[in-house]
């Protein structure tokens, strides 16, 4: 039966874990246990383990660890593995139908049957009976296990025989790198993770990706003495080594040798990638654009290759499959090419609105059933995070289930969904553990599966989460065409000030919830983290429209001190991005609002932290370039001035307004010069406005200040500043004023005006 079935069987368990005078066998009663172990001698690794593993939760649960022998005793028999004794004790059980993953979880009689397939069926069948009927819970990596006490342990009748419908399943993310933790949710993929030992079932290969001209057909290889194998750029006329010529021989005939060539150092693989690198260069020779033509798109060229290769593996290596992406530029499938008996396609869903479950994506669902007609192996790639921010909020929390449903029906048979990395990736222990569930049973309530694991990690916080996330979800599904893509570069487009003023309310209440368990109000802090940096980098745009209406503004009061809180990484969070560390980010962060040094100076001092910007001589450019340095001053408010050189008339220190600091503003210049003789040298200080219209700058202000070598702060007055106004100084030059040596600009201010 499929494990729907497994969901009533529960309902019963928990009845009789209750009290509920039905039980078929006995594990424990009063703290005792009433039950043996009974594992075969010569079992396979992970059938010890699952032995092993059952005898301690069951202490942990019961209060008493059962003895684990070879020979079935006068009590309750746990029977363990799917030795010969199991099989005579369930003749009507097709073993073999269950595959390596499959479980039988049966009552006979008094005793208990815990087996499946191999190698890792039985471990998993101990997991889900701990899990689903002994309620023992796995949330994360980093949490304590959940472990119910029951000193008393009666089972019901249980009769449940399943096989997950998807043979390799993995979510790729930091929370499931630890492979011991993964298997607990029954993961059994690791493509590019810890491998899982043989005690704990080893791990299903998906045979990796991108391995053309990484791997095979390297360019460094093969480039100099033969560029007819790589891609031909029409526009330049060459050959370039981005991508593969998939329609020149030469080149899979040297495929399918480094094919084999690592086939027989690797005889143990099943699956060899041969698969396009990530990028979208596509060769533009006659020969591919015709099959290109003909095929519909680049997955036309790239199949007739891989069948080429796969055609001469399957020579020597008959069971060997050949993988390889229909992703991207490939993801459209052929219109008449089918790929051979060994080749395993791999469906990447990246170019989609991800909101959506695939179902009701109109190309994918289209194509996802196309590929299960032309394939006789086909893997699903998906994905569940934001790749250009891992932290900030990325509302499809409940969209997996239904995809997984509809991969599951079209014939699918693994699935890779592609997580976020770095501790604070927006929920990613939620993630990982509700997608893990619902990859080994795609028809569970996937509302009901977050709203337990938010209780379970959070505590009392977790109702607060769930409301939360229905805020932000809620956000993205108000209108049809709000898009949800893995690189947007802003939420502006779809999380408003309410939105992001509730979510606080609801941050706030869950800390509130939860202050007084200093572990759980950590996870708070840290699933927070994903609303406080859109707080940051729309600050000025939210504070703005706060203004400029009636809502309230509950974002930070110092949006300074909200970066450098970041920048201490509180969280230990060693990335934000792909292939990118934390560091990065707070350096992007800091751009909005960097560093200040010491107290307000006086002409901000009564101003709320959010209501100036200090733009240090750092941020300023120099014309010509190259004519201006910054130097140590001890009299400069961060100890470093800016120095111009000279008084020559195209010298100037510019700083161009960026389109989050546009508004009404009081603009001050710190300044000071040396004069060339006793006569005071002056400065001019003035700003220029970009005319969309002429396409030329005008000037809105200029003044010329006679100055000291102290610094002194100038007064540029009030002005309306758009994107691209420039604020300017420059040496004035002989005539009414004296000579000037040099001039130092410690910094400009602006001080926001109501």
């Amino acid at each position: 039966m499929r494990l729907a079935a497994v969901s009533a069987v529960v309902l019963s368990v928990q009845a009789v874990l209750l009290g509920t005078p039905t039980a078929a066998a006995t594990l424990a009663r009063a703290g005792q246990a009433t039950c043996v172990i009974v594992l075969d001698k010569g079992a396979p690794p992970a059938e010890a383990t699952a032995a092993a593993e059952l005898a301690v939760y069951l202490e942990r649960v019961t209060g008493a660890r059962p003895a684990t022998q070879p020979e079935p005793g006068s009590e309750t028999n746990v029977y363990v593995g799917r030795s010969a004794r199991v099989q005579a004790l369930l003749p009507g059980v097709d073993w073999a139908a269950l595959g390596s993953d499959g479980i039988v979880m049966q009552t006979v009689g008094a005793d208990l049957v815990l087996a499946g397939g191999q190698p890792r069926g039985t471990l998993y069948a101990v997991y889900t009976f701990l899990q689903d009927v002994v309620g023992c819970r796995w949330y994360a990596a980093d949490a304590a296990e959940l472990v119910p006490r029951r000193p008393t342990l009666e089972l019901p009748e249980l009769a449940v025989v399943y096989r997950p419908p998807f043979d390799f399943r993995q979510d790729y993310t930091e929370a499931l790198k630890d492979p011991a933790f993964a298997v607990k949710l029954r993961q059994n993929g690791r493509e590019w993770s810890a491998p899982i030992p043989a005690e704990l079932g080893g791990a299903v290969a998906m045979g990796g990706a991108h391995t053309l001209i990484r791997q095979f057909l390297t360019p460094k290889e093969h480039f100099a003495q033969h560029p007819e194998w790589y891609a031909l750029d029409k526009v330049g006329g060459e050959r370039r080594p981005l991508a593969l010529c998939f329609t020149a021989s030469g080149s899979r005939q040297q495929a399918a040798v480094e094919v084999m060539a690592y086939l027989k150092a690797n005889p143990d693989l099943p699956i060899v990638s041969v698969s396009c690198d990530d990028n979208d260069t596509l060769c533009q020779c006659a020969d591919c654009q015709a099959l290109r033509s003909r095929e519909g798109g680049e997955s036309g060229p790239l199949l007739d290759f891989v069948n080429a290769v796969a055609d001469a593996v399957a020579v020597t290596y008959p069971r060997v499959l050949i993988s390889t992406l229909a992703y991207w530029r490939t993801d459209r499938p052929p219109e008449t090419i089918r790929p051979r008996p060994n080749v395993l396609v791999q469906l990447g869903v990246l170019d989609r609105n991800h909101k959506t479950a695939i179902p009701d994506v109109p190309h994918f669902s289209r194509y996802v059933k196309r590929w299960h007609e032309l394939a006789a192996h086909l893997y699903l790639w998906d994905y569940d995070t934001h790749f250009a921010n891992f932290i900030q909020p990325h509302p499809n929390h409940f969209v997996a289930g239904k995809s997984l449903r509809f991969y599951r029906d079209q014939g699918v048979t693994g699935v890779l969904n592609q997580g976020s990395w770095g501790s604070t990736g927006e929920f990613m222990h939620l993630r990982a553990w509700v997608t893990a569930q619902l990859m080994w049973n795609p028809d569970q309530d996937e509302r009901a599966l977050v709203s337990e694991f938010l209780n379970g990690y959070y505590g009392a916080a977790g109702p607060h989460l769930l409301q939360y996330l229905d805020v932000i979800n809620g956000a993205i599904q108000r209108e049809p065409s709000l898009w949800l893509g893995v690189y947007d570069a802003t939420t502006r487009h779809w999380l408003t000030l309410d939105d992001l003023n509730r979510a606080t309310r609801l941050f706030d209440a869950a800390a509130a919830a939860v202050a007084a368990d200093q572990t759980l109000a950590y996870r708070v802090r840290r699933a927070r983290l994903s609303i406080e940096v859109v707080w940051v980098e729309r600050y000025r745009e939210l504070r703005r429209t706060a203004q400029r209406g009636t809502l309230e503004f509950l974002g930070p009061d110092d949006p300074y001190a909200a970066v450098e809180q970041i920048a201490r990484n509180e969280f230990k969070s060693n990335t934000y991005r792909e292939w990118a560390d934390l560091n990065e980010y707070v350096g992007k962060l800091r751009t909005l609002f960097p560093p200040r040094p010491g107290p307000p100076p006086p002409a901000c001092a009564t101003l709320p932290p959010w209501a100036w910007e200090d733009i240090q001589a750092d941020r300023l450019v120099v014309v010509p370039a190259g004519a201006g340095t910054v130097v140590d001053d001890p009299a400069a408010s961060a100890g470093k001035a800016l120095r111009l050189e000279g008084a020559d008339a195209t010298l100037e220190a510019r700083f161009k307004l960026p389109a989050e600091l546009a508004g009404r503003w009081r603009v001050y210049a710190v300044l000071r010069a040396e004069a060339a003789g006793a006569v005071p040298s002056a400065v001019v200080a003035g700003i220029y406005a970009w005319n969309t219209a002429s396409a030329r700058a005008h000037e809105v202000s200029r003044l010329v200040v006679p100055c000291t070598a102290a610094y002194q702060t100038i007064d540029l007055g009030i002005h309306q500043l758009e994107q691209d106004s420039t604020i300017q100084v420059q040496p004035h030059g002989a005539g009414a004023y004296g000579a000037v040596t040099c001039t130092f600009v410690d910094r400009l201010l602006l001080a926001q005006v109501e």
